[in-house]
């Protein structure tokens, strides 16, 4: 199950940056972030 939420994100992603240069004629600058930190728990 989770591979396929990662490749839902990655089909996100890549229709996401798709508008994005529809919209501006431009590539999104630099490389995306891998890491995501908000489903850790932070320390009390």
């Amino acid at each position: 199950m989770s591979k396929n939420l990662e490749r839902i994100g990655d089909y996100t992603t890549s229709i996401a940056e798709q508008i994005h240069f529809i919209e501006t004629g431009t590539q999104p600058d630099g490389d995306r972030p891998k890491a995501d930190g908000t489903s850790v728990l932070s320390s009390l």
